[in-house]
């Protein structure tokens, strides 16, 4: 081609300190030349970009010849990297410098200059086929380059380019791509370039035309690297927490036709017989499904939903939420559905419902990806609790009932009953810990006073977890110094914390007490809470905990608190107006202070701890004045530390 031939203007070094004086000159020097402009001359000077945005009409004009904006566009995505022949270590960046700069160029145009090179067929064209032919220059970083042009073209010609999507096979590449980080960065984009919902609306058509979601589903039934899967998880994660906001924000706006592909049961099915098939070779697919399957089930929230009741790493705020019940008529979700009465979050429910039949099975899998010994099976075992702790974070008792009708046979029974019995072989983790305290969480803080939630019997009662567990705590010494053993004590310890805070504040309070008091593991509770109190005190899983949950697509709302009850019945907590002070002597049963925000008395109980650790007190009543900020006062608030 015409610029193909070499240009000994290009070869010179960018950086050179006389091509900085060279490149400094005025651009309209280099326009006027007489002799012909050279293009690399005005793509090095180092005043181009601003000329560009004070809308130098000479500049925009020169880039706007039809020869110009093919050389343009060749240079920014099929350019060889400079000294690429050479021996020399040169950095990426000065590498692909002179890329770089016509990117630059390009990203300074407006709207009126990028609908003459959208008006060049050749263009058009060459956008169109990028990512569907074999180009030997192409890589993630120049693949970077295509997503830049096309995230402006987007931004500032978006009915162009939607005709664009319509005609040409430009969103068939992107799909053939997702291996790249930054084509994932475009579909985190495309329903929100532009403001107007019709145009939205138009998008999502567009993508449902070209089987978006379909395709995305089964590239997990397919030989891929661990990177693919990921991002193909994350593309139909981020679509849907953008449809979630399309539907909450837009009234008239009924077309959720896409939302439900995502939240179809089929594929989900599919991808459910994928992770629990004992004979699957593909290890590497399992923990990808799992995370995206959760990530999916974790867009949609409400504030009864168990996560958002009871969070056990609260120290401040607290309240007893045994009176909160789900206001949602789970046994509407069918006419819901059908008269689309909803933003999108009865797909969650109604998956929920499908999904929880895999229950025992995602046990057995976990007990099968440990036995094969894989380097990352800690991590996959973890990402499949995560998503059985995502699938009770509800409240609806048939959640509850096909789960427990997948427990249909001896061996799912007996991969439940043995991974109870070897906790301290699977939660090797805090992801794992932490999820699994996530998963007993949901499943009794169930907020609904209809139906009947049979896990709770099941794991409380059947399988035994709160014997289970204190028969763990109690393989303990009183000085563990091991840090890996202080971890595991810490898990043990909080689970149990959670299963007892389940028996005072949960909805279902009466029939959890009912069984511990039954199978006579209350006080021992509380024993195990009195000999191991600095893990009560102070949860070592807390930051980890935060993290987790942190990184986890959600709300941002501020969660619920409760309220921690010691086992004579006082209530740890002080008032509003003591809250600079706190002082031990003066806290009596009879004349303790009141919190104003919810009416309870509170005291701090020496009775629990007085067998263990009178010491521990005769150093605060020594310093009886001591005043305390902020975070000491979170301490006396939640001595369990959850």
């Amino acid at each position: 081609m015409f610029w193909s031939e070499e240009d000994t203007s290009k070869n010179e070094d960018i950086n050179g300190t006389d091509e900085e004086t060279k490149n400094s000159r005025p651009i309209n020097e280099i326009l006027d030349n007489e002799e012909g402009v050279n293009f690399y001359d005005v793509l090095k000077n180092n005043n181009c970009v601003s000329e560009l945005l004070s809308l130098n009409q000479k500049l925009l004009d020169y880039f706007t010849k039809d020869e110009i904006m093919l050389m343009l566009m060749y240079e920014i995505l099929f350019t060889e990297p400079q000294h690429e022949d050479t021996n020399e270590d040169i950095s990426i960046e000065n590498r692909y410098a002179y890329s770089k700069r016509a990117l630059n160029i390009f990203c300074s145009f407006q709207q009126k200059t990028l609908t003459k090179y959208l008006d060049n067929d050749d263009i058009v064209t060459i956008l169109a086929e990028y990512l569907l032919g074999e180009n030997e220059s192409q890589n993630s970083l120049t693949t970077s380059f295509y997503i830049s042009v096309i995230d402006r073209l987007f931004r500032e010609c978006f009915g162009r380019m939607l005709e664009n999507l319509k005609t040409t096979r430009l969103l068939e590449g992107l799909l053939r791509n997702i291996k790249y980080s930054s084509v994932v960065e475009f579909f985190s984009n495309i329903l929100f370039y532009t403001p107007q919902i019709n145009g939205r609306v138009e998008m999502q058509e567009i993508c449902d035309n070209h089987h978006i979601t379909e395709r995305l589903f089964v590239i997990f039934s397919r030989d891929k690297d661990v990177t693919t899967y990921n991002n193909a998880g994350q593309i139909l994660t981020v679509l849907a927490d953008q449809l979630r906001d399309m539907y909450r924000t837009a009234t008239n706006v009924n077309e959720d036709f896409l939302l439900g592909k995502i939240y179809n049961k089929e594929q989900w099915g599919k991808l459910l017989k994928i992770i629990t098939d004992k004979d699957n070779t593909n290890v590497n697919v399992c923990g990808p499904i799992c995370e995206m399957l959760s990530n999916l089930l974790n867009i949609f929230y409400c504030d009864e939903n168990p996560s958002n009741l009871y969070n056990y790493n609260s120290s401040k705020d607290q309240q007893d939420i045994s009176g909160v019940v789900d206001k949602l008529e789970y046994d509407k979700i069918d006419e819901l559905l059908r008269n689309r009465q909803h933003c999108g979050d009865v797909f969650k429910y109604d998956i929920c419902r499908s999904i929880s039949m895999y229950t025992g099975k995602l046990f057995v899998a976990m007990k099968s990806m440990k036995e094969k010994k894989n380097i990352d099976n800690d991590k996959v075992c973890s990402l499949y609790m995560t998503l059985l702790a995502s699938i009770f974070n509800c409240n609806d008792s048939i959640t509850h009932k096909n789960a427990m009708e997948s427990l249909y046979d001896d061996e799912i029974v007996g991969a439940v009953f043995e991974f109870l019995h070897s906790l301290s072989y699977y939660a090797t983790t805090p992801i794992m810990q932490c999820a699994f305290k996530d998963f007993i969480r949901n499943i009794l803080f169930y907020a609904n006073e209809n139906g009947e939630p049979v896990l709770i019997d099941l794991f409380l009662n059947t399988f035994s977890l709160g014997n289970i567990i204190l028969d763990e705590i109690g393989t303990f010494d009183n000085n563990v110094t091991d840090q890996l053993q202080k971890t595991l004590l810490s898990f043990y310890i909080s689970t149990l914390k959670i299963i007892y805070d389940a028996a005072n504040y949960s909805c279902r309070k009466s029939l959890i007490e009912g069984i511990l008091i039954e199978k006579n593991i209350y006080s021992k509770m509380e024993e195990a809470f009195k000999k191991h109190h600095t893990y009560l005190f102070k949860d070592i899983l807390n930051d980890s905990h935060d993290a987790i949950e942190h990184a986890k697509i959600e709300t941002n709302k501020p969660k619920k608190k409760i309220t921690h009850v010691y086992p004579n019945g006082t209530y740890p907590t002080y008032s509003e107006e003591d809250s600079e002070k706190f002082f031990i002597d003066d806290v009596k049963l009879n004349n303790a202070p009141t919190n104003t925000k919810f009416g309870r008395q509170s005291i701090i109980s020496r009775d629990l701890f007085a067998d263990n650790d009178e010491d521990f007190f005769k150093d605060f009543e020594a310093n009886n004045t001591q005043t305390f900020d902020e975070n000491e006062m979170g301490f006396f608030n939640n001595p369990f530390g959850e």
